[in-house]
């Protein structure tokens, strides 16, 4: 019975490391055409920006807007999909090392919630809650702090 849920665990972890270097694979991708979109649109709205003030085209001076707020957009969806690539790679060192602890969202079948895995638990809930107030422990006395242990303990 152990060898089979030991099996099940590993063909688990070795789905979810395919899974996480396509991913991440397609991310770069992605982030690579983006960031020459963001530096080609970027120069162009400085350009028309540039143009407009010196002919008082006021059409062009908002086009140039324009493609600077769109440049914007572009950049800030090169951030989140950076920032996910991080979060990958932790994942892929976390099962190169054995620690991966699957974290990933799935679907409660009888309510159709997505959830997440790891924090249904209720020993869970509590590290993370016990965390979150040891980060706010700003100017706490003595006795605030033996209640919130009392709290987190429960």
């Amino acid at each position: 019975m152990n060898k089979e849920i030991n099996e099940l665990f590993e063909k688990n972890k070795i789905n979810d490391l395919k899974n996480f270097l396509s991913r991440r694979h397609c991310l770069n991708r992605c982030n690579s055409s983006m960031m020459y979109l963001f530096h080609i649109i970027q120069t162009f709205g400085i350009l028309a920006s540039s143009i407009s003030a010196a002919t008082n085209d006021q059409r062009l001076l908002w086009i140039g807007i324009s493609l600077n707020m769109t440049a914007s957009i572009i950049q800030i969806y090169e951030k989140i999909n950076d920032n996910q690539m991080k979060r990958i790679l932790l994942d892929i060192k976390s099962i190169k090392n054995n620690t991966y602890i699957d974290e990933s969202a799935y679907i409660d079948p009888e309510e159709g919630n997505i959830k997440n895995s790891v924090n249904q638990s209720p020993i869970n809930q509590s590290i993370k809650s016990q965390s979150v107030f040891n980060k706010l422990n700003l100017n706490q006395t003595e006795s605030d702090k033996v209640q919130m242990n009392e709290f987190t303990s429960i």
